[in-house]
């Protein structure tokens, strides 16, 4: 499916907005990767998308709290250091697209909705609720 997205994009000659715009969300899965392989998780893989991507752990329920919400958490934090980093470059020609799509990835996925890490996040907050009432 990936494939024809990046076709259309060809025919649209709109490659190098889609790749930019896949770049900013492979480098947040890589931030949740980074922090997963820092908290000893099982990875399996990262699966890509043609509007996103996703970071597949198998041992994503057999960890403490804290260290599911650093993972979840890792990932839109990479959003700002996206637009540290992009602040102090010079500017370029792309520069304002790389700004707005690092903004929307970032709102995007702060959205309550599962698999979103917003959703993954107000999951974490009731099963903390449920612990805390057991």
């Amino acid at each position: 499916m990936t494939m024809i997205y990046i076709l259309l994009a060809l025919i649209a000659s709109q490659i190098t907005y889609y790749f930019l715009a896949m770049l900013i969300v492979l480098f947040h899965e890589f931030f949740h990767y980074c922090m997963a392989y820092y908290m000893n998780y099982s990875i399996d893989k990262i699966d890509i998308l043609p509007f996103g991507a996703f970071l597949s752990l198998d041992d994503i329920y057999n960890h403490s709290l804290i260290d599911e919400a650093c993972v979840i958490l890792s990932g839109p934090c990479s959003h700002i250091f996206i637009y540290i980093c992009l602040q102090i470059l010079p500017v370029f020609i792309y520069k304002d697209y790389l700004l707005t799509i690092n903004k929307y990835v970032f709102l995007f996925n702060l959205l309550p909705i599962y698999p979103m890490d917003g959703g993954r996040l107000v999951g974490l907050i009731l099963e903390s609720f449920i612990v805390c009432v057991k």
